[in-house]
């Protein structure tokens, strides 16, 4: 039960820095403020998904299953990073002194959904999972491109590497949850370094904020 108390923490943090960015980018743009609330919504309840279930599991003994709860970490990120990655660009763009561009990633996120809804329907096996991993990661690089992005034209080149630092970790730990055995204490490394990653993520965002445009 601990381990599933501690693996919400860096659900919150993530929560935290999403928050943060999509505030910073509504005083940029409204229509980027707006992109941004729905990204963190999908984000989070990605994340609380997979808590929940493990939450669940660790009262009942293992004995608690759910396909949704435990499907919808992909089927919510791969959407929630890429209308992310549309906020901030935009946010970006009109802190620039630029013309918004039509957030064609929102179209890209309704896209990975469908295709992985066909390709759970219509291809055995779980290549709709291989799909949304796949949608979700490059997305994830995205943003974190994105927000590098804007922190040199706020002239705060540390919470460009913060943001840097979080994606590395995230890769890092994905790799190594495929490499190594499952045990409890592999598990709490990961959510350790999750929690790192994520506080990262969150101190990126908040000096971000902070920093006001050269």
């Amino acid at each position: 039960m601990a381990l599933a108390l501690w693996d919400v923490v860096p659900v919150l943090l993530s929560a935290v820095g999403f928050v943060v960015l999509s505030r910073l980018s509504g005083d940029s743009d409204r229509g980027a403020g707006l992109l941004g609330w729905v990204a963190t919504a999908l984000i989070a309840g990605g994340g609380l998904s997979k808590n929940i279930l493990k939450s669940m599991q660790a009262v009942t003994g293992g004995a608690f299953e759910s396909a949704v709860l435990e499907n919808a970490l992909f089927w919510l990120l791969a959407p929630g990073f890429l209308v992310a990655m549309a906020a901030f660009a935009r946010a970006v763009r009109s802190a620039a002194g630029l013309e918004p561009r039509w957030p064609w990633a929102t179209v890209w996120a309704v896209g990975a959904v469908v295709a992985g809804a066909v390709l759970a329907m219509e291809v055995p096996g779980r290549a709709w999972f291989f799909w949304l991993l796949a949608a979700a990661t490059v997305a994830n690089a995205l943003v974190v491109v994105v927000l590098v992005r804007w922190s040199r034209l706020r002239s705060d080149r540390p919470a460009g590497a913060l943001f840097v630092v979080s994606l590395v970790i995230v890769i890092g730990l994905s790799g190594a949850a495929a490499a190594l055995p499952q045990t409890i204490p592999v598990q709490w490394l990961q959510q350790t370094g999750a929690a790192g990653a994520q506080g990262c993520f969150m101190w990126g965002a908040i000096r971000l904020a902070r920093t006001p445009v050269a």
